[in-house]
């Protein structure tokens, strides 16, 4: 799914690069490993942000990319991950989180955030209590961050993910409508971000 998608930035001709979080290629098809290896992560933030830059180093090590022009996107743990990025105060002209857990910044996390910041959220996503989306909010409002948040009638959890079905879960469902209007939302962002037009 991450390579897929990163061959669709490419396909738009930006250069993309996707991140190994827990190393050594590993992938799963269990919900109880992805949301245990997910948990290791989150349970210490400085590296869980130290993971995430070295990426972005490898990125702008790369020979065809503009290093005044880059934007960090992630799904589910990577939305939750291009946050912390900004949370971190790392360099970037935006990040866009899609179906995201929407961690809440401290004080001193949120005045950091030097990044644009766009949200693609489902109104049904269980998975992420009202509480915390308003949480969310208060602090980019208190901090004065550049935001905005999409929120798509009807979507759960994993609504860009075409094989999230599969999984049986409940809350988790592809939704094609927010999926197709989430990326288009995305090119946009970048249009504005970057001043340039997709395709």
């Amino acid at each position: 799914y991450v390579q897929d998608r990163a061959r669709q930035l490419a396909e738009l001709g930006y250069v993309a690069f996707a991140l190994d979080m827990y190393g050594k290629g590993q992938v799963t098809e269990h919900a109880k490993q992805a949301g245990e290896w997910s948990a290791q992560i989150q349970s210490n933030v400085e590296d869980w942000q130290r993971r995430s830059l070295k990426g972005l180093e490898v990125l702008r090590a790369q020979e065809l990319v503009d290093t005044d022009q880059i934007a960090a996107i992630g799904y589910c743990f990577g939305g939750s991950t291009v946050m912390q990025m900004a949370y971190s105060g790392a360099d970037l002209d935006g990040v866009v989180s899609f179906h995201g857990s929407l961690p809440v910044p401290t004080e001193e996390q949120a005045t950091n955030i030097r990044t644009k910041v766009l949200i693609e959220h489902g109104s049904e996503d269980g998975f992420v209590p009202a509480e915390r989306v308003q949480s969310f909010e208060d602090a980019m409002n208190k901090a004065n961050v550049d935001w905005r948040m999409d929120i798509y009638d009807g979507a759960v959890h994993g609504f860009t993910n075409p094989a999230a079905n599969k999984y049986a879960i409940d809350g988790l469902a592809y939704n094609e409508a927010a999926d197709r209007r989430s990326w288009t939302q995305m090119k946009l962002f970048f249009d504005e971000i970057f001043n340039t037009k997709s395709k």
